[in-house]
């Protein structure tokens, strides 16, 4: 709301403001797509969030896909996902070298969510620990993430590791 002094009333007005945002970068490849930027407070004029807030973001992925690991110094992401299920999985390393999934879940280093249509749901991933994700049930996901810093690409705070270092994304035939 903005506060408009009115003089031949001798009052104050409160009017409210709409912003819509459109999405700055759209990407598209064989693994799905993903949607950056849908709302980052960059408008000098957009009272209702700190000029430093986070963004805002979306991506849907393919069935079979894997998109992982990376982790934030900095960035805090919460995770959603809007339509389908995805198996979300986030885990810590010490420097230590390579730990393997029964080692962290013995450090408490090792979470598994399992989101989505069937079982609504937020990750949130501070900043240190890597993540990634799939989709479930043959079917794409669509994740909607609000992240806490805005993406600067001169300086991306986003340290990845091969996807395939660390085997937690696989599902488990039972």
């Amino acid at each position: 709301m903005v506060e408009l002094l009115d003089p031949t009333l001798d009052r104050t007005i409160i009017k409210p403001q709409v912003f819509y945002y459109q999405p700055e970068d759209i990407k598209m490849d064989d693994r799905g797509y993903g949607i950056y930027n849908v709302y980052a407070p960059l408008d000098r004029n957009n009272i209702y969030f700190d000029k430093n807030s986070g963004q805002s973001n979306e991506s849907k992925t393919a069935f079979g896909v894997k998109r992982a690991w990376h982790l934030h110094k900095l960035q805090t992401d919460c995770m959603r996902v809007s339509h389908g299920n995805a198996k979300i999985v986030v885990f810590r390393l010490d420097g230590s070298g390579r730990r393997t999934k029964s080692e962290l879940l013995e450090l408490n280093w090792y979470l598994e969510y399992y989101i989505g249509d069937l079982k609504p749901g937020i990750v949130v991933i501070p900043p240190g620990w890597y993540h990634g994700f799939t989709p479930l049930y043959n079917k794409p996901c669509v994740l909607n993430y609000y992240v806490s810093h805005i993406y600067n690409p001169t300086k991306p705070d986003e340290h990845p590791i091969p996807y395939d270092q660390y085997p937690f994304l696989e599902v488990e035939n039972r």
